[in-house]
């Protein structure tokens, strides 16, 4: 409905992966062309969907202003579902699963996004921010990346089901030399002058406690292993790391190359961020199914066919998510 969080793209009519990633890219962009900095969490959940409580389920539909019928509709999905497990051919006895989601159906989709709905929404405004979500999604065209709820000047929020991007824009002017002696020093390429980001500017590590909260409240756990921080930023002489940290004071790896919703993507010092990877892995898989046409061409398939089978089988990889790396695409005329 129009209660759910504007930042989730998934199980939702009109969004998907590509629109989460063309808005997200769009953000990182448009503030290196501002020579500000941009420094990004992605947050993994580990097994979410079987950590669901069933109560805070229906407990969240409720204050979404669900009507009783469906609360009750909802319930009789969730409740008293039956598990077995089957190992070396013995089975167990039959037992109730005391919490998750059905995977692979439209409610348990439905379900699940009601649940993590508030996630990285500050505790002390979610009502407000739920009407927010309303009135942004009533007037808003959700394919145009226009500023909402979880996009303004300077942080930006992306969901898609349980995977999270947050997004903060930093001055450079904020960043504090480390050395102060090296300050002067002369610089290039592979010797830039680390600087760090003060506490008090950095509103990045405030969303993720606000996450780490929810993680609690709703007992999910938070996927360390594929947790990072990634930081574009295209000042030859101001190198930064963001040090956000999890609850025990650990602090996520930082990465320079990493896959985001099965997307190949890398920081770069000259343009802020590319696609090479990605591309080139494309174009190796559009290739090796090159001999699939020449060998039908040799037997004497038809041209309509040979097109039929290009368009399925070689442009789904040339062209996939081409909006994010072939930016001629996306200029009208």
């Amino acid at each position: 409905g129009n209660k759910i969080d504007s930042a989730q793209h998934g199980g939702r009519e009109k969004y998907s992966v590509l629109l989460y990633m063309v808005k997200l890219v769009d953000f990182i962009l448009a503030n290196l062309d501002k020579k500000k900095a941009v420094m990004m969490a992605l947050v993994d959940y580990s097994k979410a969907y079987n950590r669901q409580c069933h109560n805070r389920i229906i407990t969240g539909l409720n204050d979404l202003g669900t009507p009783n019928y469906l609360l009750k509709v909802m319930a009789s999905y969730l409740i008293k579902r039956k598990m077995v497990v089957r190992h070396n051919g013995s089975t167990s006895d039959n037992y109730e699963m005391p919490g998750g989601g059905p995977q692979g159906t439209n409610l348990g989709i439905s379900a699940y996004l009601v649940n993590i709905n508030s996630c990285g929404v500050p505790f002390d405004s979610i009502e407000k921010y739920i009407q927010n979500c309303v009135d942004q999604n009533e007037k808003s065209n959700p394919i145009l990346p226009l500023p909402g709820p979880h996009i303004s000047a300077t942080y930006a929020r992306f969901k898609y089901i349980d995977d999270m991007s947050l997004c903060q824009t930093v001055d450079l002017s904020n960043l504090v030399p480390i050395d102060e002696a090296n300050i002067y020093r002369p610089l290039n390429y592979r010797d830039r002058t680390l600087h760090y980001l003060p506490v008090e500017s950095n509103k990045l590590q405030q969303k993720m406690n606000d996450i780490h909260k929810f993680s609690q409240i709703q007992k999910f756990v938070i996927n360390e292993k594929k947790t990072h921080t990634v930081v574009f930023n295209t000042a030859w002489n101001r190198d930064f790391y963001p040090r956000i940290s999890n609850e025990s004071g650990t602090i996520y790896n930082n990465l320079e190359n990493f896959k985001l919703l099965g997307i190949d993507m890398a920081t770069d010092t000259r343009k802020g961020l590319n696609f090479d990877a990605y591309i080139n892995n494309c174009i190796k898989k559009g290739y090796a199914n090159l001999w699939m046409l020449r060998r039908l061409v040799e037997v004497g398939i038809s041209t309509e066919k040979l097109l039929l089978v290009y368009t399925s089988k070689i442009r789904v990889f040339v062209e996939m998510n081409s909006p994010l790396w072939m930016f001629s695409i996306t200029v009208p005329g």
